[in-house]
């Protein structure tokens, strides 16, 4: 899923840095060389809500229209896919980009942190049993259309239900896997994970890529180990269990 979230948003991810969890003493001048603010500036509009910093979403669209009359386009800009970024794609309290989004933003590689979000979000309602997914849904909705038949009974099936015309499916209907990825490396461990830890906005979790063999093309020559298949979700980034987010972060 992660290649296919890095085709969706168009976002490559090569060489880029990861998010690693909130950093609420990230340099301001990081921040300010980023958003074209001096540091008094960055230190003079970080606000704080809830428990954590970050910028009003007034405060970035004000400064977005004021340097768009000055012509300072980049400057505009960054203020702009900021306010974007902590909005839309990692949306967390109303009118505030927390420091989370913030963090992300810096790294200029979001599409880990969403396919951790979305892994998150599923895993945390699947949790608590009930609960709708808002935030990562239109990344979601596409990933699905994506596997879905392009031609043929499917497509033309313009006046019946969604749940009648997913019911009619076949496997053999379905787009499992891009002959683009054929041949390509996967990644099944990191660190000293049998699997794959991720971190996102809200805290960590893992997946579990072996599942995904057969989806890929690949021949599964028996059952995955136990080991490989074992799941933790993370609250908090850790602040119940410091020493398994220590290790996420090394892995």
């Amino acid at each position: 899923m992660l290649k296919e979230f890095e085709r969706i948003v168009r976002i490559p991810m090569k060489n880029k840095p990861l998010f690693e969890g909130i950093d609420e003493s990230f340099p301001l001048d990081i921040i300010g060389s980023t958003l074209h603010m001096d540091e008094k500036e960055v230190e003079a509009n970080l606000e704080t809500k809830g428990n954590t910093k970050g910028f009003s979403l007034n405060f970035l669209l004000e400064r977005a229209h004021t340097l768009l009359k000055a012509e300072s386009l980049d400057a505009c800009y960054s203020a702009i896919a900021l306010a974007i970024n902590g909005i839309v794609i990692f949306p967390n309290m109303d009118g505030f980009i927390d420091m989370a989004a913030i963090c992300v933003f810096l790294t200029g590689n979001p599409v880990p942190t969403l396919l951790a979000d979305v892994y998150y979000y599923m895993s945390h309602k699947y949790t608590k049993k009930k609960g709708m997914i808002a935030c990562c849904a239109p990344l979601l909705y596409q990933w699905f259309l994506e596997h879905l038949p392009k031609t043929g009974a499917w497509v033309e099936q313009t006046d019946v239900s969604w749940p009648q015309r997913l019911g009619s499916l076949r496997s053999e209907d379905l787009s499992w896997y891009s002959k683009e990825y054929i041949n390509m490396d996967i990644i099944f461990s990191c660190g000293d994970f049998p699997n794959l830890p991720l971190i996102g906005t809200q805290g960590c979790m893992n997946a579990n890529p072996v599942l995904s063999l057969r989806q890929l093309s690949y021949p599964m020559e028996g059952p995955p180990e136990a080991r490989s298949l074992e799941a933790f979700l993370l609250l908090d980034f850790g602040v119940e269990n410091p020493s398994l987010s220590q290790r996420i972060k090394e892995a």
